[in-house]
């Protein structure tokens, strides 16, 4: 589920992709840490504030190495997302 929603959120369907996102399990979650970094990058395209912050949190202290890849357009060059 995870590479569908990849895929739809490059085609710029960012709410399908958030929303298939949304709606794995938590373990299915859990086993690709990837998918928080995506949830939160769908968030804040989205405009939801909130969102964006918890899925980040969670993005960072799962896969921080993730968390940089996919949201590096959002991490300001000196910040750590490990730290």
């Amino acid at each position: 589920m995870l590479r569908v929603a990849v895929s739809l959120y490059d085609n710029e369907y960012v709410e399908v992709a958030y929303n298939i996102l949304s709606s794995m399990e938590t373990k299915d979650l859990d086993s690709l840490p990837q998918s928080y970094s995506y949830m939160a990058i769908c968030a804040h395209d989205m405009g939801d504030r909130e969102k964006y912050l918890e899925h980040l949190k969670d993005a960072t202290t799962k896969s921080p190495t993730a968390a940089r890849a996919v949201l590096s357009t959002l991490f300001p060059e000196e910040m750590d997302p490990e730290g």
